[in-house]
């Protein structure tokens, strides 16, 4: 029995020492004279419970320096390490990065807090409803265990001191707005299917009477087909009536007008070109 205490006693021993500490926290007010510096001691996974209150300090100047110095051991530094200043409740909160300086094993921690950068919104938002501001406390890595990081209240701040031209305005920008809605654009209506087949059809019997009318009026015949450049006129001409009944068909089957449009306007620039051409050379031989 003694022997499982014992060993239980080590392994506690172990997941404490793994996990994020950080030692000899204090607090200091560089440039005050009428405070003293405060000692908060070692913060660490399990030292402190969420409903333990934090270290209050009063503040009663606007332009208050705060500084937060610790120590962590120099072979385990955690990823993240950042001060939160502000109201949880309220979502507003500014994040502070620390000073980092190696001291052997040790890693020396300084966070530097001026109250005259804090966000006006913040400050407002905290005389408004007379809450004290919390700075809480986060040391954690990705690869480390969700019970060795580090995320705990070390202090909060009441202010004792008047707000020069308090604009509670900009509180309310920070609070849950109205939503926003937006209606997207139904799907364009086409035309019913049976109705763009019977026009799809109406354009293949239209080119196929055109080279019938052709054909009959010895317009087309292998005799007076065109030869050299006037080939390539001749073909672009028949590519180019082509081209337009094939668009104009996907059209009536639901291709949008847009498309129709570009296709339209990249077939029609060298399809006018080689229709004038071939119609010029073939004027003369008629």
């Amino acid at each position: 029995m003694q022997f499982f205490k014992q060993l239980a006693i080590f392994v506690a021993c172990i997941t404490f020492a793994l996990a994020y500490v950080a030692q000899d926290v204090h607090i200091s007010f560089p440039g005050t004279k009428d405070k003293n510096s405060m000692m908060i001691g070692k913060i660490g996974p399990g030292l402190g419970k969420d409903d333990v209150a934090p270290t209050s300090i009063t503040v009663n100047n606007a332009n208050q320096v705060i500084e937060v110095n610790f120590a962590i051991d120099s072979s385990d530094k955690p990823f993240q390490n950042s001060l939160l200043v502000g109201l949880p409740d309220n979502n507003l909160e500014m994040v502070f990065e620390p000073e980092i300086k190696d001291n052997g094993k040790l890693s020396m921690y300084k966070y530097k807090i001026d109250l005259a950068t804090l966000d006006a919104a913040l400050l407002q938002q905290a005389f408004k409803s007379l809450e004290p501001i919390q700075a809480t406390l986060i040391l954690a890595s990705s690869t480390a265990k969700p019970k060795d990081n580090l995320f705990q209240k070390v202090f909060q701040l009441d202010l004792d001191f008047d707000l020069d031209h308090p604009d509670l305005s900009l509180v309310d920008k920070f609070n849950i707005q109205p939503e926003i809605r937006h209606v997207f654009h139904t799907e364009p209506k086409r035309v019913a299917k049976p109705i763009a087949r019977i026009f799809v059809v109406i354009i293949f019997f239209t080119i196929l009477s055109l080279l019938v009318t052709w054909v009959n009026s010895c317009a087309a015949a292998f005799d007076n087909i065109p030869t050299g450049a006037n080939a390539l006129y001749f073909l672009g001409f028949v590519a180019t009536i082509i081209g337009f009944e094939v668009i104009f068909a996907r059209y009536y089957l639901g291709t949008s007008i847009f498309e129709t449009l570009f296709s339209s306007l990249y077939l029609g620039a060298p399809g006018l070109l080689a229709s004038t051409k071939f119609l010029r050379y073939f004027g003369q031989t008629i």
